[in-house]
């Protein structure tokens, strides 16, 4: 029997494989993590989200498009019946 004082090469094979697929793992999470943060949007002043709200142009423009719209001729029957089933 042979005296062995350190590792095999297979262990040392091993711990490279092992510590490469961690490696990995991590690189991948930390691209994810890197994307989602660019992605983010950015944060607004109170004044400029105030001048977002109040502006008159696009709350005119979405009423006329509401006034178009003819709610009297939508077909309600399927509402009717998934209503009925619920209750």
């Amino acid at each position: 029997m042979k005296n062995s004082k350190g590792f095999s090469i297979i262990e040392a094979i091993l711990v490279v494989v092992v510590v490469g697929l961690i490696g990995l793992a991590a690189y991948t999470f930390y691209q994810g993590q890197d994307s989602a943060e660019s992605t983010t949007p950015t944060p607004v002043s109170q004044e400029e989200n105030n001048e977002e709200i109040n502006n008159s142009e696009d709350l005119d423009s979405v009423q006329s498009d509401l006034e178009s719209l003819d709610f009297d001729e939508l077909d309600t029957s399927e509402l009717d019946a998934a209503e009925s089933e619920i209750l």
